[in-house]
């Protein structure tokens, strides 16, 4: 099914779970919605990866919107356990009897304080001492996003590499070290993975401070260990199976590819820079989508004025008159415009958890012949870079509402495509966090020797 892109390699997964190893990565997921907490797992599993460690799952928390919530309640956990080795917070507390010890101890967090919700899990590591905490500290810096540091495996390229002559492993050709300047454009610190102090420690934690793409977190060196990051999150760092079956339900009814789609995101959306009307929404898309073409409308927008905001995930699954979509309507035709609100009860409403129902639209998204984002949306980024990966899927450039077609689009050049986006509107966060680029998949298919 291409739909799940995942099973084209799972015959060379390994039968049974990767055992894990005596080192470990923690991580408290980032505060914010769940494209962000999809980050933060997707960068810890790429730090468990790079320092070849065992990841530790956090436990059931409090997310944004969400209730009380983990991470395997959404991603598949026997797939992530054939990619790396992982265990849950308890094995953890079990492997790990002086931190278990020191939790007994304290006092529950205050269920309305995310921050307490999240961190309060791990904050005891910092009393350990065979454990790293790689915060704003340790980096050197007071920012805390992951996507402002670069991890090298085994370490960074340097331009006196070259100018000092070395010989051997130590070598970095100049094209290399060109490449790299291009790679950690953004970033302000550069950590060496092969150094021994930095991966000593048993435990390595990042608080509560993963928030970028997993791709230009780390830098390898070898290209080869490039590809395999990106396929390890390819097929094993993927919603469970069930939500793709309750996507395809949809997907069935409006016809692979035989639909084109469009993501909205308003509600409490705090970037009101791309709180763009929808009449220029319409302006800024025109010639994507086909005359008579069939439109699925994702969105959070309820149609109750520009204040109105709503923390129920289950919102948009009751019928409204959605007029704020008025000039999409009458540019495409009422009939051939199409919402969640539409499929629900038929196709979806006794077998859909609430905290299911945002992973089930991005599916449908995937299918569509056209898809447009929103700008600075990680919910549209995670669309774009699933199209990514499916073979079939044509159009993956990407396209966001705010963005006037074709007049506002350019090519990349050579390079990494986050390195000429650093504060145009394509970038979106700093470093890029608010969109994704192509090479999150490029290569992905690539046979690794």
């Amino acid at each position: 099914r291409n739909t799940r892109y995942w099973l084209e390699t799972m015959h060379l997964w390994p039968k049974e779970p990767i055992p894990p190893t005596d080192k470990y990565i923690t991580f408290s997921p980032w505060r914010g919605g769940f494209n962000n907490i999809r980050m933060s797992l997707e960068m810890a599993v790429a730090a468990a990866f790079a320092f070849n460690r065992t990841l530790v799952m956090p436990p059931v928390y409090k997310m944004y919107l969400r209730g009380k919530s983990a991470l395997e309640n959404y991603f598949d956990y026997e797939s992530l356990r054939r990619g790396i080795p992982c265990i849950t917070y308890q094995e953890f507390l079990e492997r790990v009897p002086e931190f278990k010890a020191a939790q007994q101890k304290k006092q529950m967090p205050d269920e309305n304080n995310p921050r307490s919700q999240t961190e309060y899990f791990f904050e005891g590591l910092a009393q350990l001492k065979d454990a790293a905490i790689h915060d704003g500290n340790f980096w050197g810096h007071e920012h805390r996003t992951g996507g402002e540091v670069v991890y090298c495996d085994p370490k960074c390229p340097s331009r006196n590499d070259n100018k000092q002559g070395l010989r051997g492993p130590d070598k970095f050709s100049k094209s290399k070290t060109l490449w790299f300047e291009k790679f950690k454009k953004g970033s302000r610190r550069f950590i060496d993975v092969g150094d021994l102090q930095i991966n000593g420690p048993k435990i390595i934690h990042f608080p509560q401070n993963l928030l970028g793409h997993f791709y230009n977190f780390f830098y390898f060196e070898n290209p080869q260990r490039t590809r395999q990051l990106k396929r390890l999150i390819r097929d094993h760092v993927h919603y469970k199976e069930e939500i793709f079956e309750l996507a395809e339900r949809i997907i069935k009814k409006l016809g692979d590819f035989k639909f084109s789609c469009l993501h909205i995101r308003r509600n409490e959306f705090q970037f009101k820079d791309v709180w763009t009307p929808a009449d220029k929404i319409v302006e800024n898309i025109k010639g994507l989508f086909k005359s008579g073409e069939q439109i699925y409308i994702a969105t959070d927008e309820l149609s109750k004025g520009d204040d109105h905001k709503h923390f129920d995930p289950m919102a948009m699954t009751k019928r409204n008159k959605h007029t704020w979509f008025t000039p999409m309507l009458e540019e495409y035709g009422e009939e051939n415009v199409h919402f969640l609100d539409e499929y629900f009860d038929k196709l979806l409403v006794s077998d859909v958890p609430s905290i299911w129902v945002g992973c089930v639209e991005s599916i449908v998204c995937t299918r569509a012949r056209v898809f447009i984002g929103t700008r600075k949306s990680t919910f549209s980024g995670y669309i774009q870079r699933l199209r990514g990966y499916m073979h079939d899927v044509g159009q993956k450039m990407i396209l966001d509402a705010q963005t006037k077609y074709p007049e506002e689009y350019y090519d990349a050049f050579i390079g990494p495509s986050w390195a000429m986006f650093p504060h145009a509107t394509f970038g979106g966060g700093h470093p890029y966090w608010g969109r994704e680029y192509n090479e999150a998949w490029e290569g992905v298919w690539d046979p690794i020797s």
